[in-house]
Order: C-alpha cells, then sequence, then structure tokens
C-alpha cells in the first residue's frame, strides 16, 4: 500500500512494515483483533486511498483501517468493538458485542473488561465476545475496556449506546391510544384542575378580606359567601365519627399473642392499633385489622394478601418488618408489624423544608429501601410522606403496601393490576395499573422535590401539561433552591415513559444525594 505495507492472503489475512518480511515480522489478523477465526478471511478485496482495506470472506465484508502505529510497541492495548447490536432491538433480542485488541506482542496476556451502565460491576475475561440476553427495555451503554498481564493499566473505556424498545402494548403511544380518557385527558383535567385552583385562591383572599374588615363586596359571588356566613347554623356534634370511619370496640388481644392497647390510625378500611408482642417479650408492634363489607370483601381480601406477600418478601433495616398474619376472632384478617416509634415525613415537612445533609442522608435510605424491594419483585406504588417513617434517630423506614404488586420472581412481565396510587405521587402509568421499579422512581423523585423546597409539585401546579414535568420541575428549582446546580437527575426520574427512566433505586438514588451535595 501507500505507506509500503505489505499485505497478503492465504492462511488468513497478514501484514508486514514492508522492510521485515522474515516468517516470524508478519502480523497476523484473528479473533484477538475483533475478526473470525483467522481461516474464514483469506481475500483482500481492495486498498482504498485512504489506506482503509476491505476483507471478504463468502459471506461478509470487512472495512479495517489500521493504525498508523501497528508496527509501534505499545505501553497500552487499543480497544475497539467490531461487532455490535443495531442502535435499537426489540425485547427478547439478544445483544451481542465482538471486540479486540491491537495488541500483537503480548496478545495471550491480553485481558477484556466489559459492563452494561456504568452502575454496573465490570466483568473480566479473555473472551473476546459477549451476548446479552433478555435484557429488560430501557437505555443501555455497553463499556469495553483491555489490558495486559500481569499489572498492565486498563485501557479508557469505549462505550456504545443502545436501545432495547419495549412491546407496544408497554410503551407511551399504548397508554394514550388506550385512554382517551388516561394521559391525555389526565393532563387536560390537571389543567383545568390548576387553572380552577387559582380561581378559588382569588375567591378565598377576597372573602377572608372581606370578612376580616366586615365590609360589602360588589363581587355577587363573594358577597353570598358573606351573607351565608352570618348566617345562624345548627349542625350535630360530629366529634365521635373524627378519625375516619365508624366508632369500633377495640379488641383485648388479637391470635393470642397481640395485647391491644391503642388505636394507632384509623381509615374506612383498616385500624392500626398498637399492640405489645407475648413472643417477642412484649416488645411493641403494629397490628393492622382490616375491616371487610360484603360489597368489597373479595377484593379486600385481595389487597390483604397482596401486602402479605410483599412484606413476608423483604428483609431490610429502612422497611417496616412483617411479624405474623390471621384472624381476629371475629374473622377479620390481622397483619402484624413492626412498630416504628417516630413520626411521618410528612409531619417532618410540616415546617417546610429540610436542610441538604437530611434530604441527601433519607434519600439515601429510601433508595436503599427501593432496591431491597424491587429486588425481591415487589413494586410500592404508594411512595408519599406519608407512607415514610422518622425515627428519632432519623432512620427511615417504608410502610403500607396494601396497594402493593407482588409480581412472580419467574415472569419477565411487568406488573399489572387495577388503577391505585396517590394522585400527586402517582407516575402516568399507574392509571393504567402498571408497575415497575421505574414507577417507585418517579414517585421517590416527588418526594425528593418536596424535602428540598417543602412544596408539593402537584401544589404549584407543575406538570399540568402531559409530558412537561421535567422541564416545570428544572426551572422550579432554580428559583426555589438557587445553590443547587440544574436539576437533571431529577429530571431525569420524571419522564413521562417509564423505561426512559432510572430503573435501579439504588443507583439512582446515589446520584441524587451526590447532586444535592453538590
Amino acid at each position: 500500500d501507500k505507506r509500503g505495507w505489505l499485505w497478503r492472503g492465504g492462511q488468513g489475512v497478514n501484514v508486514s512494515d514492508g522492510k521485515h518480511i522474515g516468517l516470524n515480522d508478519w502480523v497476523n489478523f484473528n479473533v484477538s483483533d475483533g475478526f473470525p477465526v483467522k481461516d474464514e478471511i483469506n481475500h483482500i478485496s481492495f486498498i482504498d486511498p485512504d489506506g482503509s482495506i476491505w476483507f471478504h470472506n463468502q459471506q461478509i465484508v470487512y472495512h479495517y483501517k489500521p493504525p498508523v502505529d501497528l508496527f509501534t510497541k505499545k505501553v497500552k492495548p487499543t480497544v475497539f468493538l467490531s461487532g455490535r447490536p443495531a442502535n435499537e432491538i426489540k425485547k427478547g433480542q439478544d445483544a451481542k458485542f465482538e471486540f479486540g485488541s491491537l495488541y500483537y506482542e503480548l496478545r495471550n496476556q491480553l485481558r477484556f473488561r466489559y459492563r452494561l451502565n456504568s452502575d454496573q460491576p465490570w466483568t473480566v475475561t479473555k473472551e473476546t465476545a459477549k451476548t446479552l440476553e433478555n435484557l429488560p427495555p430501557g437505555n443501555y451503554q455497553f463499556e469495553l475496556a483491555a489490558r495486559v498481564l500481569p499489572a498492565g493499566d486498563w485501557t479508557n473505556p469505549v462505550a456504545y449506546k443502545f436501545q432495547v424498545i419495549a412491546p407496544f402494548w408497554q410503551t407511551s403511544m399504548f397508554f394514550g391510544l388506550l385512554g382517551a380518557g388516561g394521559l391525555g385527558i389526565t393532563g387536560v383535567v390537571l389543567g383545568l384542575r390548576g387553572r380552577k385552583k387559582s380561581l378559588y385562591m382569588q375567591q378565598k383572599l377576597a372573602f377572608l378580606s372581606a370578612l376580616e374588615n366586615e365590609r360589602d363586596t360588589t363581587d355577587p359571588k363573594i358577597q353570598r359567601l358573606l351573607d351565608l356566613s352570618k348566617t345562624p347554623t345548627h349542625l350535630p356534634n360530629l366529634s365521635p365519627w373524627q378519625g375516619g370511619g365508624v366508632d369500633r370496640e377495640i379488641p383485648h388481644e388479637v391470635d393470642g399473642r397481640f395485647d391491644i392497647q391503642s388505636v394507632v390510625a384509623s381509615g374506612g378500611f383498616a385500624t392500626v392499633y398498637l399492640a405489645y408482642d407475648k413472643m417477642r417479650n412484649g416488645s411493641r408492634s403494629a397490628v393492622k385489622i382490616f375491616h371487610l363489607g360484603e360489597h368489597e370483601r373479595e377484593w379486600m381480601l385481595k389487597r390483604f394478601d397482596q401486602e402479605i406477600e410483599s412484606l413476608k418478601r423483604i428483609d431490610h433495616p429502612n422497611v417496616v418488618r412483617f411479624l405474623s398474619a390471621g384472624e381476629t376472632g371475629n374473622g377479620e384478617p390481622y397483619l402484624a408489624m413492626d412498630f416504628v416509634e417516630g413520626i411521618t415525613l410528612r409531619e417532618a415537612l410540616s415546617d417546610g423544608a429540610l436542610t441538604r445533609p437530611e434530604t441527601a442522608d433519607l434519600v439515601l435510605q429510601l433508595g436503599a429501601a427501593l432496591e431491597a424491594i424491587h429486588k425481591e419483585n415487589v413494586f410500592h406504588r404508594d411512595i408519599k410522606p406519608e407512607n415514610l417513617m422518622l425515627t428519632p434517630q432519623r432512620r427511615l423506614s417504608v410502610i403500607d403496601f396494601s396497594i402493593a404488586i407482588a409480581r412472580d420472581p419467574r415472569s419477565t412481565q411487568h406488573a399489572l393490576s387495577r388503577a391505585a396510587g396517590s394522585f400527586l405521587y402517582m407516575a402516568p402509568e399507574q392509571v393504567f395499573g402498571f408497575a415497575s421499579p421505574a414507577t417507585d422512581i418517579y414517585s421517590f423523585a416527588l418526594v425528593a422535590f418536596e424535602m428540598l423546597t417543602g412544596k408539593r409539585a402537584g401544589d404549584l401546579g407543575l406538570g399540568a401539561a402531559s409530558g412537561s414535568l421535567p422541564g416545570e420541575v428544572r426551572r422550579s428549582l432554580q428559583g426555589l433552591c438557587p445553590g443547587l446546580p440544574p436539576a437533571d437527575v431529577l429530571a431525569e426520574a420524571l419522564m413521562l415513559e417509564p423505561r426512559q427512566r432510572p430503573q435501579a433505586a439504588g443507583h439512582f438514588a446515589g446520584r441524587l444525594a451526590e447532586w444535592i451535595m453538590s
């Protein structure tokens, strides 16, 4: 070629520098260089003016441009990908990578390492190919580096980004088509809700001002409210009904094990009691008793079974611990858990935003809890400040798995159920009963926003237009937390499509805490 190098076929493809053509002076291309077995390629088709070479066999044509320092001894090997999947592959399709390095002197001492995404550990190999199977939908980056044994430095990794596309029924297009009353209408409803709330606040302030100053107003709606406020009423005393539901007789004990002491919380479907556990030397426990009406009995029993199944799978210091389950003497199902001493995150936020160090610490704890939950194929679906307990030592504990989905670990599908969640924290796909780790990460991001600002994103009217929440959160944080850098990591977790969000809660929490403290 124009460099004076000599190329020949025969037993594979060989090249010399044109000055040294003895038996040992030829470089033979093989699998370590990213090419197939040498005997498969033995034809040189064409040498381009730019110095690149075209090889071929009976099936494939290869185009290769050798580096100018091919015959120079190197301190570090070079590394490259000679085979890779398309930028977009379908779920269930293998992602095959072929790689090599142009390091000839110590080829047998060459080692590669690869990983899939920067949050994963490296895998070291001397093989020159890797096939990745059954990748879930999402964005990926395959990274590859090489070194020479015994103690050579690793090269800077080469990276290749690709995407695994979900089946149509898991895409946002499907969500949009499925519900003309789904995400599209949700956006419209949120927009109307924001405008309605703004008008309401204006009327409320005008009414309170007129009431305080004891004067009439020209606004007929406000005046009607003023007139009503002066009208005497005779309302019944509702105090016995406060606290969520009908008064119920407090049981003395449950299942012969738990001595009931007092009511902790009560709602329409269940009551939580403080109890002493006889089997654990009288330690404090929380006993949740479900109230089954005839019209919702089947659904409540399923909900009860889901909560038990979820808690049984998880053993983590940041998740409330399961103790026992069964039926009371009245035939009502009960669930017993550790009693978490402390306050909810909602109570902690009553005085406004938390400090950045405290927020970063709680973010890491919540990320660890969700990582453990998702590892057991459980999706919480109701991450919000009311379901996060803080002990006096500020240890966070995730509670209330009543709408969690415990997926069969043998299944490769995402979880599906009836629509459930708390409106201001639920991910868009929850409208359709769809859940994955990214669903809880969406709610996690909204909780983090609230810890940083002391305000709920929904109360600020953010995200009223479908898909606009990431950008609005970025802009809002610039004003509410001016010392923070751009909130890209937080915005990423609020993307409309689940597959565009982070998929690993622990890794996301680490990035989020680092950003908060930057």
